[in-house]
């Protein structure tokens, strides 16, 4: 875009819209508002916590200006911002000029300015420039708390699961405007330093005691040091998390998946052994059993002939008649060893007269009688055997069957991503930046214990310091002068407190009536608190606190409700400007977050950014007649997109 200027007028509501697909420009109407105003383009950049090196970005120029300019000949770049303060207008303006060098050679930089114009109502023009300039952008929309300005609505609703308590206590500090006392009271801290030195300089005693002061001094500034840089690693931490999230929203684990995949065909492999194996302990099961059925009914047959033979008295008892004779002829028992008496002679003459001599088939009967019921026992242990191989072998087939669809389900699911080292990169990294983060809160706790420990100790030695100061005569004077220093430092830090303090309950207080008044759930939600250490906090109906699982939509109007409540309390007039507002906005509640705009915009100047498939016909429909202006972003070819209005 080129040669454009873009009147946001307003109407009854103060809300603008741009259509525009990937690529057509909408980044860069973002990133020429803050070249404007702080000479960079934070919207370049890869991801949040990633900037990009000069060798990838695209010249500032517009690539068909220079086209159309022959080498050595100047060309300007020029952004100007006029915004409309009650009787006042104030206009940013940011020139950058540069020489046409040979084409596929980066123009040569040449020379740039800033100048802030204040047109007041009488027609008077006030001009800043350099120092006093920047100085006036930071009074308007201060550089670091931008981003509650210029919204990224693919993080729109992350900006309370990722922002900590420190990290809305700095945006708390910078819209309390206290960075003058914060000044004044690190110069007093010095200065008091100084006079301390100097009056312990001719006394060896008072010297050791502020040489102690000092060192527990340092050591406090020190651990505060380390502290603020473990937040801000756990911020990067969190960030670089978040992004990672982000990409692998919906990816699964590859390597993980991979590693599954091993294991189960190491398990499959182990199953299918001990599966080959059952099947031929059935089948030798099998064989001696099939022989041992088709003799079932023979076996069965004569051993029921021999019971029967046996009830009727028709088989001889299982005795040994020769044994019997012997033992009888010789009077000893061969068994015992012990000599019969008479009632054991006639227990034995009575036993031989009661048998009756066996046919050669009843004794062949009584022999083959053991062996058979053996045989029998043999059947129904082959048979109690075959159940439990069965039993077995489905078992290892189902197992084996879970196996195998196990293995499906992680082939279909990690199918069809081509860039699978990628994705195991990003998955370590997180796993990396998890164990970062988690040493960092770790060293932060500790920090911190020990910061307890060093203040007590600092506080010691500033006790015994003015004591010490107090016993010595000859430096009265500086005593007197190093108090004086030390009450104005306790009074600018109890006036820095209650100011954050107050600052704090009327961000609270804001942002509470703001997201009650625009939330369509109207009897979901209770409270809305930012604690003493600027931790955020959202309670449900039911008293417990639910940020974490609210939907996307609702933390978006969360993060809108803080923000109006911050640009109040601060005074700040610059409009919201939005870029994708709904793109982490599900369907059902689209319809719900474009009308909660339309109350916004009420407020507060809106402008919205949309893609053709954010712009759905809901959306639409929501906003007929409620536009100010609405534009659409036409690439007319790669180097250049044009802009048209939307009647």
């Amino acid at each position: 875009m080129r040669n454009i200027d873009i009147d946001f007028k307003k109407d009854n509501n103060d809300l603008h819209i741009f259509i525009g697909r990937n690529g057509s420009g909408k980044t860069n109407f973002m990133n020429a508002i803050n070249w404007c105003l702080y000479a960079d383009e934070p919207h370049l950049s890869k991801n949040s916590n990633e900037e990009l090196d000069e060798s990838e970005k695209m010249p500032l120029v517009n690539l068909n200006a220079l086209s159309e300019k022959s080498p050595g000949e100047k060309v300007k770049v020029e952004v100007e911002l006029w915004i409309d303060i009650g009787s006042e207008t104030v206009v940013f303006k940011r020139t950058m000029e540069y020489q046409v060098e040979k084409i596929g050679v980066e123009p040569k930089y040449l020379d740039s300015n800033f100048e802030v114009q204040l047109h007041h109502k009488q027609g008077n023009v006030e001009f800043f420039e350099r120092e006093e300039a920047r100085d006036y952008v930071e009074r308007f929309v201060p550089k670091n708390i931008r981003e509650f300005f210029f919204f990224d609505g693919e993080r729109l609703d992350k900006y309370f699961i990722d922002s900590t308590g420190d990290k809305i206590k700095k945006n708390t500090f910078d819209i309390s405007r206290i960075d003058l006392l914060e000044k004044v009271g690190e110069r007093l801290e010095t200065l008091s330093r100084e006079l301390t030195r100097e009056a312990s300089r001719n006394n060896p005693d008072l010297e050791k005691t502020n040489e102690t002061f000092e060192k527990y001094g340092e050591a406090l500034e020190e651990i505060n040091k380390q502290i603020e840089e473990c937040n801000k690693n756990i911020t990067l931490s969190r960030n670089i998390i978040r992004d990672i999230d982000d990409y692998l929203a919906g990816i699964p684990d590859i390597e993980k998946e991979e590693n599954e995949l091993k294991i189960l065909d190491k398990k499959g492999a182990e199953k299918q052994v001990k599966y080959e194996y059952q099947k031929q302990k059935k089948q030798d099961i099998l064989m001696d059993y099939g022989i041992l059925l088709n003799l079932w009914s023979t076996i069965k047959n004569t051993v029921d002939i021999i019971n029967t033979k046996r009830e009727n008295n028709e088989l001889p008892p299982n005795i040994n008649l020769e044994l019997l004779e012997d033992i009888l002829e010789k009077g000893v028992c061969k068994v015992c060893g012990r000599a019969l008496d008479t009632i054991s002679i006639n227990k034995i003459e009575d036993t031989l007269n009661k048998i009756t001599l066996s046919s050669s088939i009843a004794q062949k009967l009584i022999e083959i009688e053991s062996p058979l019921k053996m045989l029998l026992e043999k059947v129904n242990s082959l048979k109690k055997a075959l159940e439990e191989v069965n039993k077995e072998i489905v078992d290892l087939e189902e197992e084996m069957e879970d196996i195998e669809e196990r293995k499906n389900e992680i082939n279909k699911k990690i199918s069809g991503y081509d860039d699978r080292e990628e994705i195991k990169k990003k998955y370590k990294e997180r796993l990396d930046q998890k164990e970062v983060l988690e040493s960092n809160i770790e060293r932060r706790g500790s920090l911190i214990a020990q910061k307890k420990n060093v203040e007590k100790e600092y506080d010691k030695a500033k006790e015994a310091l003015a004591k010490a100061l107090k016993m010595d005569q000859q430096i009265k004077n500086f005593t007197k002068q190093i108090e004086f220093c030390n009450k104005a430092i306790n009074v600018i830090e109890r006036s820095k407190n209650k100011i954050m303090n107050d600052v704090r309950l009327k961000i609270e207080k804001g942002t509470k009536e703001i997201f009650f008044n625009l939330i369509w759930k109207k009897d979901t939600f209770k409270d809305i608190v930012i604690d003493d250490n600027y931790n955020l906090k959202l309670y449900h109906v039911l008293d417990y606190e639910c940020l974490d699982t609210i939907s996307a939509a609702e933390r978006e109007l969360l993060a809108l409700s803080f923000t109006l409540a911050l640009h109040k309390v601060s005074g700040f007039e610059f409009p919201i400007i939005i870029d994708t507002p709904v793109a982490r906005v599900s369907d059902t509640n689209r319809e719900n977050f474009a009308k909660v705009l339309l109350k916004v915009c009420e407020m507060k100047q809106v402008i919205l950014l949309f893609t053709p498939d954010e712009f759905s016909k809901n959306i639409e429909k929501t906003f007929t007649n409620e536009v100010c202006n609405k534009y659409k972003l036409n690439p007319s070819n790669e180097r250049e997109t044009k802009l048209e209005v939307i009647i």
